[in-house]
């Protein structure tokens, strides 16, 4: 007997060992499911029915690709367009998923695009909602996003937009003839989800419990056609607002996004493939403010052979307003070997600091001889640019200009051409583009050399 008790008493405690894994396996479960129902990533493990919002390509949907074709063709043919129409030519990135909700009598799509003349540190969307019950209606909404939405939009693609948004409208059918009102405005809404208690943008495997609309009236002003942006900020819940029958749902959709080198913030990848952050858009405009209408641009693929490097913007401020100022001029003269024309050469030294340029003109001449009649004849100018080729670039812009004076004893000569210096400022690599025109006056009669100069245009 007593050695059967033993044996019971280890089956009974191998029973119990079980049924205390299986609570503990149980336990866990429970722990990770409610560990997973507070996760602040939520639209990660939101898995809802949602049949209102999906995605998909562009190809994938004749109907809209078909009506934006129509689009761009009416906008071809029109003769009379507002300054906003004139200016919103763009592409669609067809390789981005589009943004779809349908609510069963409406069915909204956006779509990313590249617009031709986009706006530094902007992204801008194509909506497009077909409607069983009205017409169609089309647009464009420009982003301005803010810094901080853009660090984190990396992350989490879901966050709710902060910035600034205007929109232009791309209606074909003549709904912009009637600008009588001082501002034009459209409904937009978006869609957010508070699933797990955390606002973002509703996706489609957030459950429609938890979803909630926040509508946002976008305007630009009729007078002149400008847009008028309108900050978005994140909404603190479902309390915000709520969408309307006649709004156009929509969501932002950035265009492609780049790492600033400089400060590790996220920016936009531009047009001419730069990478864009707001730091960089601050210092360009205060650069705008210093160069007052001269040409620069951000230029990343500028190395530290081809910069001339400042810490600081008032460093740069000091070098632009001296880099004419110590131009030193000497001029020379070669008869040619025809013995009646001669090459008068104009050398104007650049001195900036460590370095030192040249630009040469050169000014091909005939000479009368004492006892003609016949005045000088300019018969060709060359400019050349000579030292230091690495830091600047010289372009002679078409050919040069003569003007005799009013009383006929003097000939002017022009020649026009851009000097571009590669400069980087607190780590930021630009081109700054200067207009100039070099002057030579002669002797009409004789050719002799009165005197010569530049101007900084």
């Amino acid at each position: 007997m007593k050695t059967i008790f033993i044996k019971i008493i280890k089956k009974t405690k191998a029973i119990q060992l079980c049924v205390v894994g299986i609570m503990l396996f149980f336990t866990n479960c429970e722990k990770e499911s409610m560990s997973k129902s507070i996760d602040h990533n939520s639209f990660l493990v939101e898995n809802g029915n949602n049949n209102i919002i999906k995605t998909g390509k562009f190809n994938d949907f004749k109907e809209l690709k078909s009506f934006v074709e129509k689009i761009k063709k009416e906008k071809e043919s029109l003769l009379h367009r507002t300054s906003i129409e004139d200016n919103n030519d763009f592409t669609i990135l067809e390789d981005r998923d589009i943004y779809i909700y349908d609510d069963g009598l409406t069915t909204s799509y956006t779509m990313a695009i590249q617009k031709e003349n986009q706006s530094t540190f902007s992204f801008s969307n194509l909506v497009v909602k077909f409607s069983n019950n009205d017409t169609t209606t089309a647009f464009i909404l420009n982003y301005i996003p803010s810094q901080d939405y853009l660090n984190n939009y990396v992350n989490d693609p879901q966050i709710p937009f902060q910035g600034e948004v205007n929109y232009e409208s791309i209606d074909y059918d003549g709904s912009l003839d009637d600008l009588n009102a001082r501002y034009t405005c459209n409904s937009i809404t978006v869609t957010y989800c508070n699933y797990g208690g955390e606002v973002h943008a509703a996706g489609e495997n957030c459950t429609p419990s938890f979803m909630f609309d926040v509508t946002y009236d976008i305007c630009y002003d009729s007078n002149n056609g400008q847009p008028l942006n309108e900050s978005i900020d994140p909404p603190a819940g479902p309390n915000n607002g709520g969408g309307g029958s006649n709004s156009n749902p929509t969501i932002p959709l950035p265009t492609d996004t780049c790492e600033d080198s400089n400060t590790g913030n996220i920016g936009l990848i531009g047009g001419n493939g730069n990478c864009y952050s707001s730091e960089m858009l601050a210092l360009s405009d205060e650069l705008e403010e210093i160069l007052d209408g001269i040409d620069y641009e951000y230029d990343s693929s500028l190395t530290d052979y081809e910069v001339i490097s400042f810490n600081t913007v008032d460093e740069f401020e000091e070098f632009h307003d001296s880099i004419f100022d110590d131009v030193e001029t000497e001029d020379s003269e070669t008869s040619n070997d025809d013995g009646i024309s001669k090459t008068k050469t104009f050398d104007h030294i650049f001195d900036i600091g460590m370095f030192s340029y040249t630009i040469k003109v050169e000014v091909e001449t005939t000479i009368p001889s004492a006892n003609s009649c016949d005045c000088m004849v300019v018969e060709d100018v060359t400019t050349i640019l000579i030292g230091n080729t690495t830091l600047v670039e010289w372009e002679q812009l078409g050919n040069h200009t003569t003007e005799v004076s009013s009383d006929g004893s003097e000939l002017t000569v022009y020649t026009r051409g851009t000097m571009t210096v590669g400069v980087k400022i607190d780590g930021y690599p630009f081109r700054t583009t200067y207009l100039v025109t070099f002057v030579q006056v002669f002797d009409y009669s004789t050719g002799y050399v009165i005197e010569y100069y530049l101007i900084k245009e």
